[in-house]
C-alpha cells in the first residue's frame, strides 16, 4: 500500500514591524522610563515638567504618524487588473465601546469647555493645573495611536517594571529623610513630611502612579512565562507595595484592593495563573 506524505500546512507569514508600530513602542518605552523620573527644579515645577515632556513627545508622535500615513496614501500602486473592488468603509465603522467612549469624553470636554463661564481657563486648565481641553484631546490622541499601532513586545513591560522601581526607591528613601538627588534641601520641614516624594510630586500623585503601574507588573508576573521576567515583575511590585505604604494614601490602597479584586476573578479561569 503506497504510504502518503502529510503535507505540513503553509507557515503564516509573521506580521511586518512597521514603522508606526515602532514609533508608538519607543513612545512607550520613553513615557514608561523617562517621563516619572524628569524634573528640571526639585519639586517646585515639577508638575509642569510633566506636562510639558508628555504634550511634546506626544505631539511628536502624532506629527510623525500622520505623516507616514499621508506619505503611504500618496504612493501610486502598481497598475492591477480592473475589478470591482468592495466600498472601502468608513473609519469609525470599526470603533469599539471604549473607542466611542474616548470620543464621548472628548465631546462632553468639548461642550464643557464652550459652555463655560471662563473658556480659556477650561482650555488651558485652572490654577496651572494644565488639565484643561487640551490635555484631554492629546490624551484621546495618545489612546487612539497606541490601540491602533501598538505591536506587543513584552521588553516594553520590563522597562515599565525597571523605571517604576526607580520611582519606589526614591518613595522609600525619602521618606527615611534619604535624599539622593537633593530635592529636599529647598523644602520646609513641614513640605517634606506631608507633601513631596520621589520624582513624581505630591503623595497623592505618587499613589495615583503606584495604582497604574504596578497592577501592570502583578499582571505581568502573571501572563510571562519566561522565569527571570516573573522575578523582575515580583521585585517591582514589591518595592511597590513598600512605596504605598509610605505615601500613605487611603485612595491608593483603595485602589489596589480593587485591583486585586478583578485580578482574582479574572485569573480564576486558569488554576496555574490563580496560583501565581
Amino acid at each position: 500500500m503506497a504510504s502518503t506524505k502529510h503535507k505540513n500546512p503553509p507557515a503564516k507569514p509573521k506580521e511586518k514591524y512597521s514603522v508606526k508600530q515602532a514609533l508608538t513602542n519607543y513612545y512607550l518605552l520613553v513615557m514608561f522610563t523617562l517621563f516619572p523620573l524628569f524634573f528640571t527644579d526639585a519639586y517646585f515645577n515639577i508638575r509642569h515638567d510633566k506636562y510639558y515632556f508628555f504634550i511634546i513627545l506626544t505631539g511628536i508622535l502624532i506629527v510623525a504618524e500622520f505623516l507616514i500615513v499621508m506619505s503611504a496614501s500618496v504612493e501610486t500602486p502598481p497598475d492591477e487588473p480592473k475589478l470591482e473592488k468592495p466600498k472601502p468603509k468608513h473609519f469609525y465603522e470599526n470603533f469599539s465601546f471604549m473607542d466611542w467612549a474616548f470620543v464621548a469624553f472628548l465631546g462632553i470636554n468639548v461642550i464643557s469647555t464652550l459652555l463655560s463661564s471662563s473658556p480659556s481657563d477650561a482650555l488651558l486648565g485652572t490654577q496651572g493645573r494644565n488639565n484643561g481641553l487640551i490635555l484631554m484631546a492629546f490624551y484621546t490622541a495618545a489612546y487612539f495611536l497606541i490601540t491602533r499601532c501598538f505591536k506587543y513586545f513584552e521588553y516594553i513591560f520590563v522597562a515599565l517594571a525597571f523605571g517604576s522601581m526607580i520611582v519606589y526607591a526614591l518613595a522609600i528613601l525619602n521618606a527615611f529623610y534619604v535624599d539622593p538627588l537633593g530635592m529636599f534641601t529647598q523644602l520646609s520641614d513641614q513640605q517634606t513630611i506631608t507633601d513631596f516624594t520621589s520624582t513624581i510630586g505630591n503623595k497623592n500623585l505618587l499613589s495615583s502612579y503606584i495604582c497604574i503601574a504596578m497592577p501592570v507588573t502583578i499582571a505581568m508576573s502573571v501572563i510571562t512565562e519566561k522565569t527571570l521576567l516573573r522575578a523582575i515583575y515580583l521585585v517591582a511590585t514589591g518595592f511597590g507595595f513598600a512605596a504605598l505604604m509610605t505615601a500613605d494614601s487611603d485612595s491608593g490602597i483603595l485602589g489596589m484592593a480593587v485591583f486585586m479584586v478583578v485580578y482574582l476573578i479574572w485569573f480564576s479561569n486558569r488554576i496555574v495563573r490563580l496560583k501565581r
